[in-house]
């Protein structure tokens, strides 16, 4: 009876983080919400700006927190029959919601006209050097560290690569996304949600490729005790470039 009963029991389990996503993704943006947004990127929010802000700010909490909720189901599945939460696939649900919420993100209404660049945006306008140099050291890390034993460390070489080229893309599409002619308040709000999305895309690529980068070094014979304070300071790196403050400069 009692092995019967440990399927529901399971489900039930794994529907909580399902609903309380849910229930985020529904929820009203908060004006302290708002507020911490504005205080992070310097910007002055106005009649002109709030609305693209607090959809921008909607958008991104649904997909993460949906993300984050099956980044939760998976660590809980990937552990059984063992009950244990893994922390690889809670980073990667999290960081799988917010790459589809930068393809769901969209700019500001259109109006007549869009503006037009003569260069394409560079990234160094948007995300912190801090925030740049660690994706890169991190994404460096993988191929020597990959070639030491390359049967034992495959999947994750290969896991981290793909990290690596996802961030890219998309931080390339956020780069690109289109901002249309209007006020200059309405154009400062587009260049700090665009300076938000890349620094989360950095502190989230860099931590999840330094996660995969440390599971190639336990696979190595890397004391799990190192491991695991690895992947403590890894986690507080992510989210120390992710929530990085950085005023975007335009040359005049």
């Amino acid at each position: 009876m009692q092995d019967m009963l440990l399927p529901e029991l399971l489900v039930l389990a794994l529907s909580v983080p399902l609903w309380m996503a849910w229930r985020v993704s529904g929820s009203p943006v908060y004006p302290s919400q708002v507020l911490a947004f504005s205080t992070r990127q310097r910007l002055a929010i106005t009649v002109d700006n709030g609305n693209h802000v607090i959809a921008y700010l909607a958008t991104t909490r649904r997909w993460r927190a949906l993300g984050l909720a099956m980044g939760v189901v998976a660590s809980v599945l990937t552990g059984l029959p063992a009950i244990s939460i893994n922390s690889l696939p809670l980073l990667a649900g999290w960081f799988a919601g917010a790459l589809i919420a930068e393809l769901r993100v969209l700019p500001p209404p259109s109006g007549p006209q869009r503006m037009a660049f003569v260069t394409r945006r560079k990234l160094s306008t948007y995300v912190s050097p801090p925030g740049r140099a660690l994706f890169r050291v991190a994404a460096v890390l993988i191929v020597p560290i990959g070639l030491i034993s390359p049967m034992r460390t495959l999947p994750w070489t290969v896991g981290a690569l793909a990290v690596v080229a996802l961030v890219l893309v998309i931080q390339r599409r956020v780069l690109d996304r289109p901002q249309p002619a209007g006020s200059p308040d309405l154009i400062a709000a587009d260049d700090a949600i665009r300076s938000r999305s890349l620094n989360v895309l950095a502190g989230g690529g860099t931590a999840l490729i330094l996660f995969l980068v440390l599971g190639q070094l336990f696979k190595l014979g890397l004391d799990p005790v190192l491991a695991f304070v690895g992947y403590v300071l890894v986690a507080i790196l992510g989210w120390a470039v992710a929530t990085s403050r950085w005023l975007v400069l335009r040359a005049a």
